[in-house]
Parts: C-alpha cells; structure tokens; sequence
C-alpha cells in the first residue's frame, strides 16, 4: 500500500505566534529517526500508529453510509481488524523474515520522548518504463522469482546470491528498471509544525542514495491529496512523472470497519537524489 498525508503539519496553530529558531531547533534535537527492527512488537506498534494517525484522522480516507464518516462510531473491535489487517500489511514488506530479501525494504520511525510521531517505508520495486508505473511488491517478486524459476540448475546456482539490481538488468525485459519508493508515511498531530514528515523523507532518501545506491526516488500519491502533493512537490523537490486514472486507493468503511478498495486517480512521483 502507498498512501500520504501530511495535513496535521501544513495547518497553522489559529493563535499561538510562531515560534522562534532556537526553540524550533531544541525540540527537533529530541527527535531520533531510526531503522524499525522489524519484530512483531515493533511491526505492530507502526500499524496501530497508522491506523490512528492515517487512516482515521484524515477525512479522505474514510467512508459512510448517512451524514458523514464519524471515526469514534467505530467500535474496539473493528478498530482492532483494521490493525491487524495494517500489521499483516506491514509485516509482509518490512517484518522478520528467514534469510535475505530479494528487494530491501525498511520501515523508518520518528521518536521522542514522548512516543512515536511518525512513520515512513521505503522498498525496492520494479518500474514500467513503457508504462511509466511502478510495478506492486508482490508483482515485483514474483517477476523475479520466476524470472529465476526458468533457468537451468547451473544458471539458477550462477544467480544464487545475485542482487535484485543484477537479476533485473540480466533476467528481466529492458522495460523494467528497479527503483527505490517511498510509502507509507504517517505523522501524528504532535509532529506539528516539527517538520517530522520531511525529516523522514529526508533520511529515506539518504539510506537509498548511501546504502542502497539508488540514484532517484519515486512514490505514488492520490491526485486529491493537495497537502501530499504539496509537501512532496513544493518542500521535498518531486516531479511528476505520469498519471493512472484508472488506480486503485484503500479507504476505511466507517459502517463495516474495514477497508475497501476504491478507484482514485493516483500519480507517479519522481526525484533525482
């Protein structure tokens, strides 16, 4: 799943002056950014976090029946589905697993000492040039996978510990290039004005250019979602690179307590690192 919101940090506090650097600066200090370790502890802290933080605090992403979508109608257990369903989720691209990814992937949190403020992933993907789409997680596995399925012993043991990097530009059809995406990223109301979100753009972006060695991000983004948008075009430098009317986003039903698949025209976002 890909989804953004940054709309807790782009609004203004109605009253309060702005505060000044000094202050700005002693508080961010608290703010520690690191790798999730990936154990179900940590997995399902992050899926609690984003169905708090996300899904149920941003009005987008909700649906209902009658007058309007009302979060607090929703009752424990339906909540407690939508986080086991998020932690399946999450626990499938960045959770423990016996030996090596064929792509990377890493879940990065934003902490003080306070709790969680907020939460980003990153993965390796396939990408459509044809297309101008990035291929899902579970389509970019497999195509790999397969890819390597097809070969003889001998070349399937000579591809034995090759990276995804080398298994696409041999295996795969030249249309296909792996890059580094960016998703997932949640904020909670009290990253406010603290610039959490682009300090965990910002160190994702750092971990695929130094340790991964990728050369651009890309990330997709609901066309709707005007504080993503902003937040990626305007403070983080993205551009866009294509469009899919056609895409297909996940709301909450308010009513049934679950999610559901619903048509959003999403763009592809793109940024040279």
């Amino acid at each position: 799943m890909f989804f953004a919101d940054d709309a807790t940090e782009e609004k203004a506090a109605p009253a309060s002056p702005a505060p000044s650097s000094a202050v700005t600066a002693e508080a961010n200090a608290d703010i520690k950014v690191a790798s999730s370790s990936g154990d179900a502890s940590s997995i399902r802290q992050a899926a609690t976090f984003m169905v708090e933080y996300f899904w149920l605090s941003s009005p987008q992403n909700l649906l209902a029946s009658g007058d309007g979508a009302d979060p607090s109608s929703l009752s424990d257990a339906a909540k407690a589905r939508l986080i086991d369903e998020q932690d399946n989720d999450l626990t499938e691209t960045y959770g423990e697993i016996m030996g090596k990814r064929t792509l990377d992937s890493c879940l990065l949190t934003a902490e003080d000492d306070g709790g969680m403020l907020g939460v980003v992933g990153i993965e390796s993907r396939l990408y459509n040039k044809d297309s101008n789409q990035i291929v899902s997680a579970e389509k970019s596995q497999a195509m790999l996978k397969d890819a390597v399925a097809s070969l003889g012993p001998k070349q399937r043991r000579q591809y034995k510990d090759s990276s995804a990097s080398d298994l696409v530009s041999e295996l795969l059809p030249p249309e296909l290039e792996l890059v580094c995406t960016l998703s997932n990223l949640s904020v909670s109301p009290r990253s406010r004005r603290r610039g959490v979100a682009v300090r965990l753009c910002q160190e994702a972006e750092k971990l695929a250019k130094d340790e991964w060695n990728f050369d651009c991000m890309c990330l997709l983004v609901e066309k709707e979602n005007e504080a993503a948008k902003s937040l990626y075009e305007t403070k983080l430098g993205y551009e866009l690179s294509a469009s899919n009317p056609a895409a297909i986003g996940l709301r909450v039903d308010i009513d049934t307590g679950s999610f559901v698949e619903q048509q959003h025209e999403t763009l592809t976002l793109r940024k040279v690192l």
